[in-house]
Parts: C-alpha cells; structure tokens; sequence
C-alpha cells in the first residue's frame, strides 16, 4: 500500500506478501469462508514496515486469486455473499469485528513480532455522582473495556464520592486493531438491570507514547436532571 503524491514519487505505507503457489494450491473449505479454489477471499492481512517488520502499519482486507491455465475461478451465489459477510472474513467494516475472533484469524507476516503489554488501570475514586432518582445516591462500580475485554470494579453503595481503590490490568499485543479503551461508570440495581451513568474514552496509542496519570477525568452520560450528567473520576 502507498501514500499517492502528485507531485513526487509515492511512498510506500506498509506490505504484505503472498506465496502465489500457495494461493493456486487453496482448496475451498466447508468450514472457512476465507479459503476457495486458489482464492483467498475478503481476508484481513497485516502490513508492515519492510525496513522494520516489528512495527505494524495497518490492516487490509483483501481478496487474492491465483489461476493457472486450465482452472476455473471460483464463483459464487448471493446466498454465498450474504452468508460471507456475516462471518470475520466477510466483514469489510473493522469497527464491527470481534476483537478477540480476529486476532486469531488475522494473517501476519512472519518477521512481524508481537510486542507484549499490561495495560494497568488503578481507579481510585469518583466525584458527584447524581443522586438517584432524586433518592440516596447510587451503588456503582467501573467498567473498562479494550480490544474485547471487559473488566470492572465492585460496586460501592450509595455513595456521590465513592472510592474503589482497585487494579484492572489487561494483556494487550501491538499492533491491535482497537485504540479507544472505554471507562464508563455504571449504577448498580438490585431489581433491575444496571443503569450506564457516564462515560469516557483514552487513547491506547498516547498512552503508549506518553506518560498518562494519576488524574482526574470527566466522565459525561445522559441527562439526569436539567443539570445534566457529569462524573469526575479519578485514575
């Protein structure tokens, strides 16, 4: 993949290869959408910096077809489509994959090395959490979520200015193909599902090329009261 430049050569972005021989040898697989005769099809490659094949420079969904003389291309029914872009090979929005599905299915080159990390979140307290309904204030509790994981605190009754004092720690390979990880607060109920009261979103990126915390954020939801909803927590 490059960067197109009118006015000087284009840049190459990031690549991946394929073995042609292999690609011509792929027969089609009743249990894998990816796999046809010689095709490999709507398949989520990662490409990286030739100069070094540590660094990750995105994703690319790609079909690839190899035919001899003599073989027929693969063809398919709308039924085959439809069925195709239910699964994680068919998806063409990244958005909407499954995190932890695609990791696994995700093709990478061979010199591409995974970097390790512990992403690790201590939430220490919260500020003017809305009362409820008017009432006593809520029981809440922190949930964060990251390239498919979800962890939370316990829920501390009834109180505006709760503290946990708790460590959420999550194991993250780079490169992942989520960035947002998502810090919301939530309100526990004892008859009746548990209620979203705010939220906020970090980088994973910056909090990998820069320093982050201990400070307070502003978390922001849905109106409570005319004043509105906003929660202050402290990471």
């Amino acid at each position: 993949m490059f960067d197109a430049n009118v006015w000087r050569r284009n840049v190459l972005i990031g690549q991946y290869a394929f073995s042609l021989s292999k690609i011509n040898a792929i027969e089609k697989d009743e249990y894998d959408d990816a796999y046809h005769d010689h095709q490999l099809r709507r398949q989520w490659v990662a490409l990286s910096n030739p100069d070094d094949p540590t660094i990750g420079q995105g994703f690319v969904l790609a079909t690839v077809t190899v035919l001899k003389a003599g073989d027929v291309p693969p063809s398919f029914s709308s039924a085959e489509d439809s069925v195709a872009g239910t699964s994680v090979a068919g998806q063409s929005d990244a958005s909407s994959l499954d995190p932890a599905k695609l990791e696994r299915q995700l093709l990478r080159a061979p010199a591409l090395r995974r970097r390790g990390y512990n992403l690790t979140a201590n939430v220490w307290r919260a500020e003017y959490l809305p009362d409820n309904a008017g009432k006593s204030p809520p029981s809440s509790f922190v949930v964060i979520k990251f390239n498919g994981i979800t962890m939370r605190t316990d829920a501390e009754p009834r109180s505006a200015f709760p503290e946990w004092n708790q460590r959420l720690v999550f194991p993250v390979f780079t490169p992942c193909m989520n960035d947002n990880v998502d810090v919301q607060v939530w309100v526990h109920k004892r008859m009746a599902p548990d209620a979203l009261l705010a939220s906020a979103q970090i980088s994973f990126n910056k909090l990998l090329n820069h320093d982050f915390g201990p400070l307070w954020m502003n978390l922001y939801g849905a109106p409570t009261s005319s004043a509105g909803s906003m929660v202050r927590i402290f990471l």
